[in-house]
């Protein structure tokens, strides 16, 4: 078990750094840390890019400190090396599923060893104030001292009147501690966030999305702290010329950040600019359309034009975003992890999209029927999936403990 997860987490770290030289134009030098250790062999991560390159799924093993649900680890967890030692390390929000308890919990950091184990770090441990509904996790170098940072977003309780939680930023103080700061100035039902540079500064700023109008905005990073900004519209749909909240069309005017609950930052067309996705609930449990998902396309004077990606009913939920030359053309191939909206939140389907043409591809990869299927009786859907590169065939697999569904690619995906 080791060995494989080994192996699985090498083939992985080797897609992503590959990817991340889709992107060479980066103002400041690049944040490169070498990882060692048994857990993941050698690798590097540079946390100058943006989140999605430094993303790194946990591995399946059996953790001690808490006891998980077989279905999944906990959605918001990060494995980084924070203490600058050469193991991976793990932060986690410690969320209450219950939401009984009185008193929230405290954030969990554990110390990778060389053991392939984790220790609690005395330190940090029991120090911070703990995540009602953890949701995502990222990490990045957001002030370019060479020491990864960590940021958090917590979407509160999950039942009437949905009250909402905040974000939680760890700045990382070189030496194994963290400065602590909340966001609670803004609080949303917050589902997901992510890290690019969206006003071409040469630095890293965030996105944190709910999807509910008015709660969605971006920290703007300027260097030693960061600007909270409200994603507000006038007239012509445009805020500060940084961002669409609203884009008017022929058909009228529509809410392009209502009822999203992903997203990703990535310069999928390799033009220099980071590009936003946006996915979400595309229809109602009646079949209604909502909010398609969307690309904000990044330019060199900001945000100005959005495009629609193609919906599948009734996989009308997307529950991840991911990307991968499939083609060898130089321009990633967008890849959504599906849901259904008739049977709400089970099944799977994965979709492919070109990343040149934007046309849905999905059935050049897969024949019919292998791409669709229910993810466990009482597990629902695939949240997430990983896809990377093994002995030249391309891997695409759920990163849900619980499903173990893996396709690899020569002429076309097959279901193992």
């Amino acid at each position: 078990m080791i060995n494989k997860t080994k192996l699985c987490f090498f083939i992985l770290v080797t897609f992503l750094i590959s990817c991340s030289k889709d992107n060479p134009d980066v103002v400041n030098p690049p944040t490169v840390v070498e990882v060692k250790g048994k857990l993941l062999d050698n690798f590097n991560i540079d946390y100058s890019k943006p989140s999605y390159y430094t993303a790194i799924p946990l591995p399946k093993v059996e953790y001690n400190y808490r006891t998980f649900s077989d279905w999944h680890p906990p959605l918001e967890a990060v494995l980084v090396d924070y203490d600058n030692d050469g193991i991976l390390d793990l932060v986690e929000g410690n969320s209450d599923p219950g939401y009984y308890s009185p008193e929230l919990s405290k954030f969990i950091f554990l110390k990778g060893t060389m053991d392939n184990t984790f220790v609690s770090d005395e330190i940090n441990s029991n120090k911070y104030t703990g995540l009602v509904h953890g949701r995502k996790g990222i990490v990045g170098d957001f002030n370019s001292d060479s020491y990864p940072d960590l940021v958090f977003t917590d979407q509160g309780k999950d039942f009437e009147p949905w009250p909402g939680g905040h974000v939680v930023l760890f700045t990382n103080n070189g030496n194994g501690t963290f400065t602590e700061t909340r966001f609670d100035s803004k609080v949303g039902y917050y589902h997901s966030l992510a890290s690019g540079d969206l006003d071409n500064d040469g630095d890293l700023d965030i996105l944190v999305l709910a999807p509910r109008i008015g709660d969605s905005y971006i920290l703007f990073n300027n260097g030693s702290s960061f600007d909270l900004i409200g994603l507000r519209y006038d007239d012509n749909g445009i805020e500060n010329n940084v961002l669409f909240y609203n884009y008017i069309n022929g058909n009228g005017q529509k809410n392009y950040f209502q009822y999203k609950y992903q997203t990703e930052i990535v310069d999928y067309d390799n033009d220099g600019y980071d590009d936003i996705f946006l996915a979400g609930h595309e229809f109602d449990e009646e079949g209604k359309e909502t909010s398609p998902t969307v690309i904000v396309k990044g330019s060199s004077d900001g945000y100005h034009e959005i495009l629609e990606l193609p919906s599948i009913y009734p996989f009308g939920i997307v529950t991840d975003i991911d990307f991968f030359d499939l083609n060898s053309d130089g321009k990633l191939e967008i890849i959504l992890t599906r849901s259904r909206i008739d049977e709400w939140y089970h099944d799977y389907f994965i979709q492919i999209m070109d990343g040149d043409s934007l046309l849905d591809v999905t059935y050049d990869y897969f024949d019919f029927g292998v791409n669709q299927g229910y993810s466990g009786v009482g597990r629902g859907w695939l949240f997430w999936v990983s896809i990377f590169e093994k002995d030249g065939e391309i891997i695409l697999g759920s990163n849900d403990w619980a499903t173990n569904i893996f396709w690899k690619f020569n002429q076309k995906f097959i279901r193992k």
